[in-house]
């Protein structure tokens, strides 16, 4: 099957270059100048393009244009911009100089093209689907530290904010820490992590310089985008090189922690209780175009911020404090690690030979999550691409998106994502009618480590379970046999079995600690995962063949690699773990 996918995939891509017909004999050259209808300024940013091909330009600050097409005319110019009507002029001479177009003031909504709906460019209020968007200026309007963060101020969304750099994005209510309902695609490639098998918000994503705009669907779309979207799409669209060209730079600089007392005493020389904390973002962006032929553009952006810290130390077992006691001896606080491990008093008793311990649950005396967290979030990232246009009609392009960095993920379990990075590499060929595109997904886990499993391997590097139990049965027995009362006798037994407990801060915690995030899973609390996601896909549109009807094909292959050497999957030596999933599809629609 995948051999035979391979072939269909190179004969489509040369059957759809055969619908390609480009006229070398004659250049036509178009230039003028863009003006408000209203005031009679000149208007900057306005897109040109020709339609029918991909070929176009931006007015510059002046609001003029220049640009060439390798055909000979009659052809039509297209111009848009937000908040205007859209013009159309033909284009009759060879040498078109000196036009003068006149873009009225938009006095309604819904002129917005979209392309998640259907996968073809539409107007909004056309799409047989409701579709939430955000143009590129409610995205530089963005009321946060991140644009990314305002998808949550679309209708129908809800997101889950697991740390400052880990939003999760959920619709039609199936609320999670980690949507695999969800499917997000950058510039057409999925973000979806391979091992996770759920978007990862912005960690690689384009910056706040190079992001034109953001296209939602709080709906199934699983019939274009595959089985996993039916919970909904997120389309994010960067800016071409053609169009944005230039240097831009910008820097963000903003507070949290502001009078926040939550932060563990035993830090509190590092940082302080209460302290205000800094948030700052950095970002450049350079693009640049050579005769309308060949463009790139680099993006880099690096943010850093203290992350927000997790003090719930509410018990989970709160509804099953034995009668006759105050306090829960066999607690489970939401963030404090290591009282996971548990048993039952009367048990451990029966081993030891001590008869009349009350059947009681005990957990190990646990460290708390800003003890084994890393809360200084960091995020760095590279956007890069290159387009070459073989013809006004075909362009193909490279793409680089790499992100790195340190952040925190609650799923089951509180994961440090610590030096962490995640790739993407695009191939792509495309026409206005049609596409081809491969790409693959890369990532590497870094030093991340299960922040739950370190408070336990920690625990039994200094006591073993066994010992720490049998002390605390002995202790109880003791302390109830004096005649002291239950909630006496707990208190008395943790702290006997506690004595030698490693003290956060201390060489031999950070020893211990050190020992717990370098070991893999399951010596240690490290996960070694480098898993890879492969991708190719491609759609025709027949629009150029059928006048009557519209008529789209597509065909998708998809290969999941998992490679977490037995720390989060079964894929251990000699276990190699792969998916495979084909999938393709027809849309016809008659207006």
């Amino acid at each position: 099957m995948k051999k035979f996918f391979t072939k269909s995939v190179w004969s489509t891509a040369i059957l759809l270059s055969c619908f390609i017909h480009t006229s070398w004999g004659q250049t036509t050259s178009i230039s003028g100048v863009v003006k408000d209808g209203g005031n009679g300024e000149t208007l900057a940013g306005v897109n040109i393009v020709v339609k029918g091909r991909i070929i176009g330009t931006i007015t510059d600050g002046d609001g003029a244009f220049s640009f060439s097409v390798n055909s000979a005319p009659p052809m039509t110019i297209s111009a848009s911009f937000i908040g205007f009507i859209s013009q159309e002029i033909e284009i009759t001479d060879a040498n078109t100089s000196g036009l003068d177009i006149t873009l009225e003031e938009q006095s309604f909504l819904g002129q917005e093209v979209v392309v998640s709906a259907s996968r073809v460019e539409e107007s909004i209020l056309e799409s047989p689907v409701s579709i939430e968007k955000m143009d590129i200026l409610a995205i530089q309007n963005t009321a946060s530290d991140d644009y990314y963060k305002a998808i949550a101020n679309l209708k129908g969304v809800d997101v889950s904010a697991s740390s400052i750099n880990f939003q999760i994005i959920n619709a039609r209510g199936f609320n999670s820490t980690g949507n695999t309902r969800f499917v997000q695609l950058i510039d057409g490639m999925d973000t979806q992590a391979p091992a996770l098998n759920f978007p990862i918000g912005s960690l690689n994503g384009p910056t706040s310089l190079d992001i034109e705009s953001i296209e939602l669907i709080p709906g199934a779309a699983s019939a274009l985008y595959g089985p996993n979207a039916f919970n909904g799409i997120l389309l994010m669209n960067s800016k071409s090189p053609f169009d944005y060209q230039g240097v831009s730079a910008t820097a963000k600089v903003s507070m949290n922690h502001i009078g926040d007392s939550d932060l563990n005493t035993e830090e509190a020389g590092e940082i302080g209780p209460g302290s205000a904390q800094m948030m700052n973002e950095f970002a450049v962006r350079y693009a640049k175009a050579f005769n309308n032929k060949f463009a790139f553009k680099v993006n880099l952006s690096y943010s850093q911020a203290e992350d927000w810290y997790g003090t719930d130390l509410r018990d989970r077992n709160a509804s099953q404090i034995p009668a006759g006691l105050t306090v829960n001896p066999g607690a489970n606080l939401v963030h404090a690690f290591g009282d996971e491990v548990s048993t039952n008093l009367a048990l451990v008793g029966l081993a030891a030979g001590i008869s009349g311990l009350p059947s009681t649950v005990v957990s190990r005396t646990p460290y708390l999550e800003q003890d084994l967290v890393d809360y200084g979030a960091k995020n760095f990232k590279v956007n890069t691409a290159l387009h070459y246009r073989l013809t006004d009609k075909l362009e193909l392009s490279y793409g680089l998106n790499y992100g790195s960095g340190t952040t925190v993920y609650t799923g089951a379990q509180r994961y440090s994502l610590s030096n962490f990075n995640i790739s993407s590499h695009k191939l792509e060929l495309k026409a206005d009618n049609f596409f081809v595109r491969a790409y693959t997904t890369i990532e590497d886990s870094g030093d991340s480590y299960i922040a739950d499993l370190a408070g336990v391997l920690i625990n039994d590097s200094w006591k073993s379970n066994s010992q720490w139990f049998g002390e605390y049965a002995g202790a109880f027995a003791g302390a109830l046999g004096a005649g002291g009362t239950q909630d006496v006798a707990h208190a008395a037994a943790r702290a006997f079995a506690d004595t030698g407990r490693l003290v956060p801060g201390t060489a031999g915690f950070n020893t211990a600690f050190d020992n717990a995030k370098n070991e893999v899973i399951p010596a240690g609390a490290l996960f070694d995962d480098k898993s890879k996601f492969y991708h190719a896909e491609g759609m025709y549109d027949f629009k150029n063949q059928i006048d009557f009807m519209g008529l789209q094909i597509g065909a998708s292959y998809k290969l999941y690699d998992l490679g977490s050497n037995g720390t989060i999957f079964a894929d251990t030596v000699g276990n190699d773990i792969t998916i495979q999933e084909l999938g393709a599809f027809m849309q016809a629609s008659k207006r």
